[in-house]
């Protein structure tokens, strides 16, 4: 299979844009947000548009004969949801953040430069190679991916989730998915008490989750059908009273 990706093209890429901002054709909606931003976030920002926006020819993955082109969630969603996260339900340093089902890496990226040690799992081999060229052409920019690792599996195998510590796992994440009920159950059976996971949802899944709903995130504040992220929780055992 041809790579399509590669670094030059995107630092390319970069340099045209510097050359759009001082000539300002560049919208002023994307630049007034970035000086909240460290350099590392918009550095995963800027990679992420660039791939969204064509800046590689799409990866058909074969999955049973059949191909397909993988649905991504938007990375200033992403970005924006997991700072808003992180302020309001802030973590120890280095806490540990496991994306179930990973599909490009991003996700995982902004979780790393956001102070995390993440895991990305991803069935998909395709995915899962797609993901790791993405990491490679970021490293000299972002060198918070030393924080963050890609497996090929499933999130179901106990061997996988014994290498990731799912035990010690404070974040769970995962994208709007006909398997979230499965996924809850794994995190009340192996997930260790008041860890949080972070649902992008498209549907309410309370009823279906034996986790308790905390919150709901609308990171863009759109008004139009904005992609709410729910945040469920395994709740801390009860103490008892002395």
């Amino acid at each position: 299979m041809r790579n399509y990706l590669t670094s030059k093209s995107f630092e390319d890429h970069l340099k045209d844009r510097k050359r759009r901002m001082r000539s300002g054709r560049t919208p002023i909606h994307r630049e007034r947000v970035e000086p909240v931003l460290s350099p590392e976030i918009l550095s995963i920002r800027e990679f992420y548009h660039w791939i969204d926006m064509g800046g590689i020819t799409p990866v058909p993955i074969n999955e049973n004969g059949r191909v397909r082109i993988l649905q991504q969630t938007a990375i200033d969603d992403i970005i924006y949801a997991l700072l808003l996260f992180k302020e309001n339900y802030p973590q120890e340093k280095s806490s540990i953040f496991v994306d179930l089902g990973s599909n490009d890496g991003r996700v995982v990226a902004v979780a790393s430069a956001l102070g995390y040690r993440s895991y990305g799992i991803e069935l998909d081999k395709g995915a899962y190679k797609l993901a790791s060229d993405y990491f490679t052409a970021l490293q000299s920019q972002v060198s918070s991916l030393e924080h963050a690792t890609l497996y090929h599996g499933d999130y179901s195998d106990r061997e996988l989730t014994s290498t990731i510590s799912f035990k010690d796992a404070s974040v769970f994440y995962n994208y709007d998915d006909s398997n979230v009920g499965e996924i809850a159950a794994l995190i009340v059976q192996q997930g260790k008490s008041g860890a949080f996971f972070l649902l992008h949802a498209y549907a309410d899944y309370s009823a279906r989750i034996p986790l308790r709903l905390i919150a709901v995130l609308d990171s863009q504040k759109r008004k139009y059908n904005p992609p709410l992220f729910d945040v469920f929780q395994k709740p801390p055992p009860y103490l008892r009273k002395r």
